[in-house]
């Protein structure tokens, strides 16, 4: 062997390095197609069971399923995960396209399908739970979007919900005496579907896998009042009345207006009635006629809506009588005690000057039923009627009135006519007593009281008396009581 030889030089060494290096890019490519192919396989897995392959458990990397396990009837017995979730595409596919749910509510049906209700099958769930408990048969399960379910079953609310109908109540304040004047309607339930009780019951259904239909779940909705609470609050409370005489035709004609004017009056909760505002002004032109009016606090004169203070009067004590707050009232009294209610117990009105107000305070509203009887008797009747929330039972509200003094008049105003006779005498205003009058109130509950209540007191100022006497001078006699027979 010549010196200059060295093993392994020369073209043969060239050759064998490249050798190597073909074989070692031929590894890598392999390695490479082998890392490819199993990761589409694990996509096409990933389709069917969304599994993302970065959060497959444990379990699922390594072994086989035991034999004798199968999913959805798909025997599966000595495959691995991978196999499985291949094997099971068509399947899960096809549980999905075929999926559908009936929600119903009495005769009305709604279908969902996967898509509207956000569908999906967890197949890893059902994997592991093959893996780790073994043979057996199992079954993939659907599941629901809560938020996909929930928007469903609202629009089904839109169909199905119905507000209550609230109970009505109508006034007609011209009913025949005697019939109330209220008539109640009864309101109606209405209905609202409970979203989250239904979606409940819909992802329960689907957990048991059986898909039959599902009742909407719907609640009864009541009004937010009864119609015996609505009666309640327009009962009878208190009612007064009042007597004329109907020879007076002005007079009674008045009357007859301001009940007319005043009936069907409601007075809501927070309001004051004021009696000048609902009656007008009292002349021609309004419809009122002339009858005796109080001129100067001492006389009586004929003046337009003359007899009005009687109905003012009349509604005042029938007010009185329904047991409200006396500082809800505003009233002053006739300068002259009135005949048809006892001392002060009356309530005057002027139009533009004196009113009679009330405030009503009671927490809800009063109605007011006046009307007149009797015109066709010498005697009229006025009577009015307060409605509102009834009183407690048992409870009988009096109101009277006690003269606590007596004022007498001054000595009368004598003016003498020197062009009549001292026989002549004429009165120009009436002599009338005053008094000062106590106004009490007792309620009485169930037989039981607290004592009368002092509301007010009135004064009535004494009247003089104005009269015109004749003081003419009389011619005596003449005495000459011959009688002369002429001569024939």
């Amino acid at each position: 062997m010549p010196k200059n030889y060295k093993k392994g030089s020369g073209p043969n060494k060239k050759l064998n390095r490249v050798r190597v290096l073909q074989w070692v890019l031929v590894i890598v490519l392999f390695a490479a197609l082998i890392f490819v192919l199993s990761q589409l396989l694990k996509g096409s897995g990933a389709d069917a069971g969304n599994q993302d392959p970065n959060s497959t458990p444990s379990v699922l990397t390594h072994g086989k399923f035991v034999e004798d396990t199968s999913i959805n009837g798909v025997p599966i017995g000595g495959m691995t995960a991978d196999e499985v979730r291949t094997a099971l595409t068509d399947s899960v596919n096809a549980q999905l396209d075929g999926f559908s749910i009936t929600l119903a509510h009495d005769s009305s049906t709604w279908i969902a399908d996967a898509d509207t209700i956000g569908c999906s099958i967890d197949l890893e769930a059902t994997l592991i739970a093959a893996m780790e408990t073994g043979a057996g048969e199992y079954q993939t399960l659907i599941t629901a979007d809560r938020d996909a379910l929930s928007s469903f079953v609202q629009s089904i609310a839109l169909e199905v919900d119905q507000e209550p109908v609230e109970p009505t109540l109508s006034f007609d304040a011209e009913a025949s005496v005697g019939d109330s004047p209220f008539t109640v309607t009864k309101g109606e339930s209405g209905r609202t579907v409970d979203v989250e009780a239904t979606v409940d019951a819909v992802i329960e259904r689907l957990s048991s896998d059986t898909f039959g239909n599902v009742a909407v779940v719907v609640n009864e909705t009541q009004p937010t009042a009864s119609a015996e609470e609505l009666s309640s609050k327009v009962a009878l409370i208190s009612s007064f009345t009042t007597e004329f005489k109907t020879k007076d035709e002005g007079r009674t004609h008045n009357l007859v207006l301001s009940c007319e004017k005043l009936n069907g009056t409601k007075i809501a909760n927070g309001e004051t009635f004021s009696f000048n505002e609902v009656v007008g002004p009292r002349d021609a032109a309004n419809g009122w006629k002339e009858a005796l009016v109080i001129i100067g606090g001492s006389r009586y004169e004929d003046g337009w809506g003359g007899g009005i203070c009687q109905t003012s009067t009349t509604i005042y004590n029938a007010l009185l009588l329904g047991g409200f707050n006396f500082a809800d009232f505003s009233r002053v009294n006739h300068s002259i005690p009135s005949g048809y209610v006892d001392k002060g117990l009356d309530a005057t009105v002027a139009y533009g000057s004196k009113d009679f107000k009330f405030t009503n305070n009671t927490g809800s509203a009063l109605y007011i039923v006046a009307y007149t009887s009797n015109l066709d008797q010498s005697t009229g009747k006025i009577t009015f009627k307060i409605y509102g929330n009834a009183l407690p039972e048992g409870t009988d509200v009096k109101v009277y009135s006690e003269v606590a003094s007596t004022i007498e008049p001054p000595d009368p105003e004598i003016i003498y006519d020197p062009t009549e006779p001292s026989s002549y005498k004429v009165e120009l205003q009436k002599e009338r007593k005053g008094y000062v009058v106590e106004v009490y109130r007792k309620v009485t509950a169930n037989g039981e009281s607290e004592g009368a209540e002092l509301l007010y007191k009135d004064t009535y100022k004494a009247v003089q008396g104005i009269y015109t006497v004749g003081s003419a001078e009389e011619a005596p006699p003449d005495g000459n009581d011959d009688i002369v027979i002429p001569e024939e």
